[in-house]
């Protein structure tokens, strides 16, 4: 949270603050879990500051098929 979250959302906000319009890419799945269950394609997240979660709708199969057929690998620590 703290190495990465945080510092995100900081540096988007001062992008937002500025004037820029910001678009957060989010690889959120609503099988995750049932915080996420909800999750939208694309919303409006603040001033100025939208998500988008281009697989929310995929499945950890589907991810890691989708990683698999261009050769890439899981991160070991998942």
């Amino acid at each position: 949270e703290e190495l990465k979250r945080n510092m995100a959302v900081a540096f988007q906000l001062d992008l937002a603050d500025s004037g820029k319009t910001v678009v957060s890419w989010q690889g959120v799945r609503r099988d995750e879990s049932l915080n996420r269950r909800n999750a939208k394609l694309f919303e409006r997240i603040g001033p100025g500051m939208y998500a988008y979660r281009p697989i929310v709708e995929w499945t950890a199969a589907q991810v890691f098929e989708f990683c698999g057929a261009r050769g890439l690998r899981p991160n070991p620590l998942y």
